[in-house]
């Protein structure tokens, strides 16, 4: 009986220190400190049929694949998919919901980049025009809606490669931010 609980003592222990260690370091070229932001879930890789997750910093963007995973946290393998350069930055990433391995990447001075997780490769596809420089901070949907600091929506219909500034959508309102629904609708807030 003795030896049960000093093993299950010292399991247990190992397994604490597994979680804590994992959460106490900056996963591997995930620099500590910087804005990570969790996209989705559930990515099919073409070489890896395990499941993986997409995050991103504001330089960054990684696949994440769980080789351990438990209620406290677990330890996880980091593929960088796409880095900024200079002082360049990233302001949001979206998953297109009609290509669930399609994401797009929304650089701060407008350009759109695509990550194709079936081809396992990004492309720019086009650029943003706005007034303001530096003023976009989201990105979304499948008609994909950019929305920058002051309110002004912008809207591609062909995958970012072209943009124009949407007047139809909220009616002369200019939103703090906005989401979606299942059916693409646009909610402004």
């Amino acid at each position: 009986m003795l030896k049960r609980i000093t093993s299950f003592c010292l399991t247990l222990c190992l397994v604490t220190l597994l979680i804590s260690t994992a959460h106490a370091q900056a996963p591997l070229g995930l620099p500590s400190g910087s804005n990570t932001s969790y996209v989705a879930g559930g990515i099919r890789l073409p070489f890896d049929n395990s499941p993986w997750a997409l995050l991103h910093t504001d330089r960054k963007v990684f696949l994440r694949k769980a080789l351990f995973a438990g209620t406290f946290g677990g330890v996880f393998e980091y593929s960088q998919i796409f880095e900024v350069r200079g002082d360049r930055r990233i302001v949001s990433v979206c998953q297109k919901s009609d290509d669930s391995n399609v994401f797009l990447i929304l650089l701060q001075d407008g350009f759109v980049v695509r990550f194709d997780a079936d081809e396992f490769n990004t492309k720019n596809v086009g650029r943003i025009e706005t007034g303001s420089p530096n003023s976009l901070k989201k990105i979304a949907g499948d008609a994909l809606y950019a929305l920058d600091l002051y309110g002004k929506m912008s809207i591609s219909r062909d995958t970012a490669a072209t943009w124009t500034i949407d007047t139809l959508g909220f009616n002369s309102a200019y939103p703090a931010d906005f989401t979606l629904d299942s059916t693409q609708y646009v909610y402004g807030n």
